[in-house]
């Protein structure tokens, strides 16, 4: 009997046997035991009984109120934990490994917004995907994903036409301002209009022209304008730094 009873089903239907088994004895029934395991309750007493059946041994006493192990069953349940759990353990390892962010990942994006929102998260970031290497490239000029290597890339602005898959992230509120310095010696503008009067600086590749939208909820305005140039530069912390210091 112990040869066909493993020799007709597969070592899956042995494992299952064992899962029973432990979970009739947690449960302490075999009409729970069936429930957890969503198998119909003579599906798993069979399984009990060919069990103990291969082993040569009872393995539970069985009465009308209770169930209980015997020595061999108390034995056994050990052994069966043992042999759940490292398969659990295995399972468990496999499927981390697969699903686990690891490896390197190349990653561009303006100055302004890593050092402002990306850099300040990366220690979080490094706690939760340990296994990722971030090479980070901070830089405002356009650049060729492909050709330089760069797995993704942050933008702001208008998405021009591309095959390339993007996703939004959030917004960003852009505001035309200026020192009260300037204004003093300059004028303060009295309609988007009068900017093209004004000096201003700007960001390169940018052209020395600027569209404005805004306006209440209700009314919103959008206008274009030519706007000299004074200072332009790739990076916006540097043109900032200078413009104080000219105007401030």
């Amino acid at each position: 009997m112990r040869r066909t009873f493993y020799r007709r089903d597969r070592l899956m239907d042995k494992l299952q046997a064992m899962a029973a088994f432990v979970r009739v004895v947690e449960t302490r029934s075999f009409t729970k035991a069936a429930q957890s395991l969503a198998l119909p309750r003579s599906s798993v007493t069979t399984m009990i009984k060919n069990l103990e059946t291969h082993l040569g041994t009872p393995l539970l006493h069985r009465s009308t109120r209770s169930l209980s192990l015997t020595d061999a069953g108390a034995r056994y349940l050990q052994a069966c934990q043992a042999i759940l759990a490292n398969i659990a353990d295995a399972e468990n390892d496999v499927t981390a490994a697969i699903q686990a962010p690891r490896g390197r990942v190349r990653v561009d994006m303006p100055g302004v917004v890593g050092r402002a929102i990306v850099v300040p998260r990366l220690v979080e970031f490094e706690a939760r995907f340990p296994d990722v290497e971030v090479v980070l490239g901070l830089s405002d000029r356009p650049a060729d994903l492909i050709y330089e290597g760069i797995d993704c890339a942050i933008r702001s602005g208008e998405l021009a036409d591309s095959t390339l898959v993007a996703r939004s992230l959030g917004h960003l509120v852009w505001v035309t301002c200026a020192s009260p310095q300037y204004l003093g010696r300059f004028g303060e503008p009295k309609s988007v209009e009068a900017l093209s009067a004004h000096r201003v600086v700007t960001i390169c590749p940018t052209p020395p022209a600027g569209r404005w939208t805004g306006g209440s909820e209700s009314t919103v305005k959008t206008c274009r304008w030519r706007c000299q140039a004074a200072m332009r530069s790739t990076r916006p912390r540097r043109i900032c730094t200078a413009a104080w210091r000219v105007w401030a």
